[in-house]
């Protein structure tokens, strides 16, 4: 008759665990309510959150999106300025080269110019020869090329007047001999001349052989043709036909 106490204390135990198991089962399904519960409350409050910033962040995504437009803009202007400086820079630097180059070209032309002017000089009637002569010791190492090419200009205006014009000397003359001559003298541009000593006693001519300016005194020209023309030249005679005589301009 000692069995049915075993049972019933096996039941009690069985039923006690039970209720135990129960209670821990509905402690955890609690724990999850809560952390549920409290998982709802923080994705509501970031919800809230984010409905509560969201114009600001649009705000601040506009502005920022209005920046980065406006860089862009500076940007594009700030490449196309770089491109146009760069443009300008090498039109500067071309520019530079052929003034370079232009230069150049006028120093090596103004060399050559003041060199023929040189060699011209021998060439030339005494009265211009020496106007010629000291205008070219006004070019020194220290002239410029402006100065330089006002005085080419004005050897080349000195040469055309006397070109244009018959002109009257008196004055000292060196021949080819050596001697020193008192010569009146008539210039026809600066190609030809006529001569005569004061006293008539001698008459000639002058004329570029060679290169040379060179003086002839035989006699061929009448005196009374020279005093002539002389008296026309000064205004002291109407003007008139004189045969003189012509040398054409001789080289080898």
């Amino acid at each position: 008759m000692k069995t049915p106490k075993k049972i019933t204390l096996v039941l009690l135990i069985a039923t006690a665990c039970l209720f135990e198991s129960h209670a821990s089962t509905i402690k955890d399904y609690q724990l999850l309510v809560d952390k549920w519960l409290n998982l709802h409350k923080q994705r509501n409050q970031l919800i809230a959150d984010w409905q509560s910033q969201k114009p600001l962040l649009e705000q601040r995504l506009r502005l920022l999106n209005i920046e980065k437009q406006r860089l862009k803009e500076k940007l594009a202007q700030s490449k196309q300025h770089n491109d146009e400086v760069s443009e300008r820079r090498n039109q500067i630097l071309l520019a530079q080269s052929k003034l370079e180059s232009e230069q150049h070209e006028l120093t090596l032309w103004l060399e050559q110019s003041i060199s023929y002017a040189h060699s011209q000089i021998t060439s030339l009637p005494p009265p211009l020869a020496n106007t010629w002569r000291q205008s070219l010791l006004q070019i020194t190492d220290a002239s410029t090329d402006s100065e330089t090419l006002e005085v080419l200009l004005l050897l080349q205006s000195k040469r055309q007047a006397f070109n244009q014009r018959i002109s009257f000397e008196k004055s000292k003359i060196t021949l080819a001999t050596g001697k020193h001559v008192l010569l009146e003298q008539i210039y026809i541009g600066e190609k030809l001349a006529y001569v005569s000593t004061p006293d008539g006693t001698q008459t000639g001519i002058g004329f570029v052989a060679n290169n040379q300016w060179q003086w002839q005194l035989n006699n061929e020209m009448p005196y009374a043709d020279f005093v002539k023309a002389k008296a026309i030249l000064q205004h002291r005679q109407e003007a008139d036909f004189i045969a003189l005589p012509v040398t054409l301009e001789q080289s080898q």
